[in-house]
């Protein structure tokens, strides 16, 4: 998928919501379009941003054989 193929689909589905949500304005769709078309821009800007590093301890507990925990 490409950036065009993803901005596309992006605003199809915040179309969808916005109608069905009651929120499209039958008389001005252009407005609306421009609209989610601008969401779909962003939010193909928010997947660029890197992942923070995951920081912590992560604890590891070792599985006890079903021989161990039942005798």
């Amino acid at each position: 998928m490409n950036e065009n193929d993803f901005r596309d689909v992006a605003a199809m589905f915040a179309m969808n919501a916005m109608m069905t949500a009651g929120y499209w304005n039958w008389k001005e769709p252009e407005e609306d379009a421009r609209r989610c078309y601008v969401q779909a821009d962003a939010l193909w800007e928010a997947r660029k941003v890197e992942p923070e590093a995951e920081v912590g301890i992560v604890a590891v507990k070792r599985r006890k054989k079903r021989e161990e925990r039942d005798a």
